[in-house]
């Protein structure tokens, strides 16, 4: 059975609060991708803990419930800002298992002795979207930002990917100045996510798995091309405090199965490049794909 400590930096305790009936059908889908035979239990179950960027909590609650349920395992998670979460392992936080919005500090606790490079690998690519709650029109962030004086709200650029991803939407539209003068910035994209969701900003830059998971209508978002900002690359990585961990090392190693890789599709990401076949990705998804994402 898995565990929860939820523990937070910042305003990532916001994260996905507002949960819709999408989210529901989204969990039920998630998890019947998931509902194989479940595998003997080892003799002694371990404990970890895994740190993970904010965007990706939700999917993560689903993906250790199955991990539990197979092996025994308990999971614990933490909640955060991607930056915050690798400067707390630099600074010796007991998180066995990192899950970035990016590759980069992964990487970079690598190169510092501080992780396993053997481990790390790209879990999810994920996806920028522009939301409007209660939008009547289709939604465009270019005429957004050309008709109104709106604030919106976008994850902090320096501290988290979907910020950076965020940034990069904006230089490309020529507004710049619109970052000091009209964004506010969310600590993660789960912080930007809840100033939206409370009403306290009518629009602001998410992640796709976020208003999937809120059932938020197709009308009021739009999917950012990719083409448009830097690649949401998200890696994880084994810390070298989960090394000897053997919990650990198997929730690293159930990350790269064929059913969470579909569950992670599911859930609003893309997966890199020949991970997953496209036959296979349709025979298990189907439909299911297209009602999740309405």
């Amino acid at each position: 059975m898995a565990v929860w400590r939820w523990r937070t930096f910042g305003t990532s305790a916001e994260v996905n609060r507002g949960r819709g009936a999408g989210y529901h059908f989204l969990r039920l889908t998630l998890a019947a991708l998931l509902s194989q035979s479940v595998a003997s239990q080892p003799v002694s179950a371990e404990s970890v803990t895994v740190a993970v960027a904010a965007n990706f909590a939700s999917t993560l609650n689903t993906i250790a419930e199955q991990f539990s349920e197979r092996t025994g395992h308990r999971v614990e998670t933490v909640v955060g800002a991607t930056g915050l979460l690798s400067a707390q392992i630099e600074r010796g936080a007991p998180f066995d298992v990192f899950m970035a919005a990016d590759t980069d500090r992964p990487s970079r606790l690598v190169a510092k002795g501080l992780a396993d490079a053997d481990s790390q690998l790209t879990y999810a690519l994920g996806r920028l979207v522009f939301w409007v709650p209660g939008a009547l029109d289709t939604v465009d962030v270019e005429r957004f930002m050309n008709s109104t004086d709106h604030r919106f709200a976008m994850a902090n650029p320096r501290l988290a990917p979907y910020g950076s991803a965020a940034l990069d939407v904006i230089t490309s539209l020529s507004h710049t100045g619109a970052l000091s003068e009209r964004a506010v910035l969310g600590q993660n994209v789960g912080g930007a996510f809840t100033l939206v969701r409370s009403g306290n900003l009518g629009a602001g830059f998410v992640a796709l798995s976020q208003v999937l998971i809120a059932g938020v209508p197709t009308r009021e978002f739009q999917v950012i091309a990719s083409d448009r900002h830097g690649p949401i690359a998200q890696d994880a990585v084994l810390t070298l405090h989960g090394s000897d961990n053997p919990a650990a090392q198997a929730f690293i190693a159930y990350l790269g199965k064929e059913e969470v890789q579909l569950l992670i599709r599911a859930a609003g990401y893309d997966l890199p490049e020949g991970s997953l076949s496209e036959a296979a990705a349709q025979n298990a998804l189907g439909s299911v794909s297209r009602e999740a994402r309405r």
